[in-house]
């Protein structure tokens, strides 16, 4: 249980790390790895631009990350009498 909070933690912070790098790529970066891949007409243009919203979603992921990991580091008291 404690391997797999931290693992899920870890894992909510590299999310919480991309997430914040992909704020600091320049806006034409997708359209420049889109032109690698297919040829597209010459007058198109796509604008790709982050969401509202994604503000609350990079700091709840912080704060579960942080708790898994804080989760997975505390010794608790066996309460069950039986053998763990």
């Amino acid at each position: 249980m404690r391997k797999s909070a931290f693992f899920c933690g870890v894992l909510c912070l590299l999310y919480v790390g991309l997430g914040l790098v992909a704020g600091l790529l320049p806006i034409d970066l997708w359209s420049y790895i889109l032109d690698l891949f297919i040829e597209r007409d010459t007058h198109t243009y796509y604008k790709i631009v982050p969401t509202e919203g994604a503000n609350y979603q990079i700091a709840f992921a912080t704060l579960l990350g942080i708790a898994l990991i804080a989760l997975s580091k505390i010794k608790f008291k066996n309460t069950s009498g039986g053998q763990a």
